[in-house]
């Protein structure tokens, strides 16, 4: 299994593209920079549909959207992870080496959008998103599919020691040493916990793509420091479809 890039320039999951009620997604500077984009709706898959946004703050905080109107007047809320259900909202975060990790319950049709950085990384915000949809999505572990899209890789993380350290407490595959100096894997931190959080490891998948590397393809703070753009990752469901198979 593996993604296909649309002549949009957005990256797809390729078993959720054979899922008709689902919308999902993750950009790639060929489909422009999404710095800019405030909130409220987006052109996506050739459609446009309601969003909803964060002012990303990196840190656990994830926030339940119950409507499109939860979202429809300012501020944006502070966080770093949405989740939604059959609102026919889509759920978005943006990232220049951040992972995007999308997360699907096809049994009780809940999604959610995770910002994961360093600091998300170590608060552990993916188990708490699988928490979080568990206990107020009626969403359950096991049935939960996840999809950790394009970020900064170990071949380029390099991290200080004092963050190194933190992560090689807890997460000791995790953090590698290159040259001498300590490199994450945010990608493995994240799939761990999920791992932990319940997630099947058959029902994890990993896009294996370095931000800081592919240069043509994405954006990356690291390579590019503030004049880089923003990717956008989006999952959601089709109005009128959540119910359906």
């Amino acid at each position: 299994m593996s993604f296909d890039l649309g002549v949009d320039g957005v990256l797809r999951w390729q078993p959720w593209q054979q899922l008709a009620w689902l919308v999902h997604g993750f950009s790639t500077r060929a489909a422009g920079d999404f710095s800019a984009l405030d909130r409220d709706r987006v052109h996506w898959s050739g459609e446009e549909f309601p969003l909803a946004m964060l002012r990303q703050i990196h840190s656990d905080s994830l926030h339940v959207i119950a409507a499109a109107s939860d979202n429809a007047a300012p501020p944006l809320p502070e966080g770093d992870g949405l989740l939604a259900g059959n609102t026919g909202v889509l759920v978005g975060v943006r990232t220049a080496d951040c992972l995007p990790l999308l997360l699907v319950d096809r049994r009780s049709r809940a999604v959610a959008a995770v910002h994961a950085g360093w600091r998300g990384s170590a608060l552990e915000i993916a188990a708490r998103a699988v928490e979080k949809l568990t206990k107020e999505m009626g969403a359950r572990p096991e049935d939960l599919e996840a999809v950790i899209g394009p970020g900064i890789g170990v071949c380029c993380y390099e991290v200080g020691e004092d963050v190194g350290g933190r992560f090689a407490a807890r997460f000791d595959s995790a953090v590698a040493e290159r040259g001498g100096r300590p490199h994450l894997d945010l990608a493995a931190v994240n799939r761990k916990q999920l791992l932990e959080a319940g997630v099947p490891e058959s029902q994890i998948h990993l896009s294996g793509m370095c931000t800081r590397c592919l240069a043509e393809q994405f954006y990356s703070y690291r390579r590019e420091g503030d004049k880089a753009g923003r990717m956008l990752a989006v999952v959601g469901i089709r109005a009128g479809l959540g119910d359906g198979a």
